[in-house]
């Protein structure tokens, strides 16, 4: 008798299907939440506000295949997980679930209401008063990521982000703090080479130049 080992049934192929705002999306726990429109988009992913079942409020990340095959994209969801569940700062955005639906892929995580995107188009704003509360929370976060020997790689306004302070911390009494986000591409800095993939629009001088410099965790900045 022929080994039946031998034969597999072919397995029909997992189709990608972007949520819509008033979709419910349960959990292979059996938590729900409640998206809500869409609040901004990247190459790796689209993000979309989000409420769980007890009314909190909070943004659902839905990792997109962008020609990628499913296991990759299993792979770059899988990753940043780990990395915002591995690196927990009060500078960094909090994860609180990560979880599969509809052959999609989801992490939900805090919800900052502004970016530094919208922070820099506000009229009115001290700026200069501000740039040492930006600059010490964000370096922070990245000096925390490389004690602990990974590269953001993707440092850019757009994952920086505002969170409001619900006690003010004197003598700064702000009233936000910036976090940092955004994790999907961070790596390790031994696995930092001239092969690494860099957004074409903030490539560092030393990946475009090897005379400029190695690269190593000063790429962030």
């Amino acid at each position: 008798m022929e080994n039946p080992s031998h034969y597999t049934t072919p397995q029909p192929a997992k189709t990608f299907r972007p949520p819509q705002a008033g979709d419910v999306i349960v959990t292979p726990g059996g938590r729900h939440y409640f998206l809500g429109a869409e609040i901004g988009r990247g190459y790796y992913g689209t993000v979309y506000e989000c409420t769980d079942e007890w009314g909190n409020f909070q943004v659902a990340k839905v990792i997109v295949p962008q020609q990628r095959t499913y296991s990759q994209v299993q792979a770059d969801w899988y990753r940043e997980f780990t990395n915002l569940t591995q690196f927990r700062h009060p500078n960094i955005t909090y994860v609180y679930d990560a979880f599969e639906f509809g052959a999609t892929f989801y992490l939900v995580r805090e919800r900052c209401p502004h970016s530094m995107h919208d922070f820099l188009r506000w009229e009115g704003i001290d700026r200069e008063r501000w740039l040492p509360f930006v600059a010490s929370d964000v370096l922070q976060a990245l000096d925390y990521l490389h004690g602990a020997g990974y590269v953001h790689k993707d440092l850019h306004p757009g994952n920086v982000y505002l969170s409001p302070q619900h006690e003010a911390r004197p003598p700064n009494s702000r009233g936000w703090s910036f976090k940092l986000g955004d994790l999907g591409i961070s790596k390790p800095e031994f696995e930092v080479a001239y092969d690494t993939v860099f957004a074409q629009w903030m490539l560092p001088p030393e990946f475009l130049d090897r005379q400029l410099g190695v690269l190593d965790r000063r790429v962030g900045i």
